[in-house]
């Protein structure tokens, strides 16, 4: 038991208390009394001087124990705090996250690997839906991503990366490729209409995505050419000027301008027909 008299002495010697400070009454006080009495520094010098460091390394070890049961009770709480404070300190935090990278490398890439192998199928979902969340920023991402290596290896390197990364991974492309057309029916047939107009160096008019989803609601439409009323699963959008007129290399609109409801016969009768021969073959033009 630590007896006051030696708490007292300690102070004294080290300058902590002047000996006028304290009395004789003051020595039957308890002990836990007079050593609340004393400055909280000093008073952490008398302990260590007086239990050695064994016991103070207990006591730390216990307020740090009950800290973690804490965060362990309280993690929503927790969690709220250093997402708030990360937000309000984001050059901070990002010096701290370099520094720490850059002096424990090989720790952060095991547990990263392992966190990943453990979590593999939540990780791939997350990733999943922040792409489809942010697409433009997917994109901008991979871009980026596609610049830097091309700088870093060179183009020819690049070029024959991708050639070689292709055919690895064809059959798993040709599938993945092939459940999007599926699924995308409608974005797959304007992606092959703006590949087929960009082919033909035609000139970009006014786009028609919302045209052909109107005529799309309706069961029926009227065929622009033959007049003739159609279910609308044999719709063709067709060039009243074609973009690859036979035996001309003249430039034309690829836009509202010039497109028009065809039924399935008529369009394919027309073809890349240029409008004066097509009218010849055709006794049913529009006046």
């Amino acid at each position: 038991m630590l007896d006051n008299s030696v708490i007292v002495e300690y102070a004294i010697l080290n300058g902590v208390v002047s000996e006028r400070d304290y009395h004789e009454p003051i020595l039957s006080r308890p002990p836990m009394q007079l050593r609340l009495s004393l400055p909280i520094l000093p008073f952490a010098l008398v302990w260590r001087e007086t239990f050695g460091s064994t016991n103070m390394d207990t006591t730390h070890e216990k307020k740090l124990e009950a800290g973690r049961r804490w965060r362990e009770k309280n993690k929503e709480a927790v969690r709220a705090y250093g997402q708030a404070w990360r937000r309000a300190h984001p050059e901070k935090c990002s010096a701290y996250g370099k520094k720490y990278y850059a002096g424990h490398k090989e720790q952060v890439l095991q547990r990263t690997t392992a966190n990943n192998h453990i979590n593999k199928e939540k990780n791939l979902l997350r990733a999943k839906l922040r792409r489809l969340e942010n697409p433009e920023k997917t994109r901008e991402i991979v871009r980026r991503s596609y610049r830097r290596r091309k700088l870093l290896i060179g183009e020819e390197a690049f070029s024959l990366e991708a050639h070689q990364r292709y055919e690895r991974d064809k059959v798993k492309h040709a599938k993945l490729m092939s459940e999007w057309w599926k699924n995308n029916k409608d974005k797959s047939i304007e992606y092959n209409r703006r590949k087929r107009a960009r082919k033909a160096n035609a000139i970009q008019g006014t786009p028609y995505g919302d045209w052909l989803k109107e005529l799309k609601r309706h069961r029926e439409f009227t065929c622009y050419w033959c007049k003739k009323k159609t279910p609308i699963k044999h719709l063709h959008v067709d060039h009243i000027l074609p973009l690859n007129p036979q035996g001309k290399k003249s430039r034309v609109i690829d836009g509202l301008e010039n497109v028009c409801a065809s039924c399935s016969k008529c369009n394919t009768r027309k073809h890349n027909k240029p409008l004066g021969r097509w009218a010849n073959e055709s006794s049913s033009l529009p006046l």
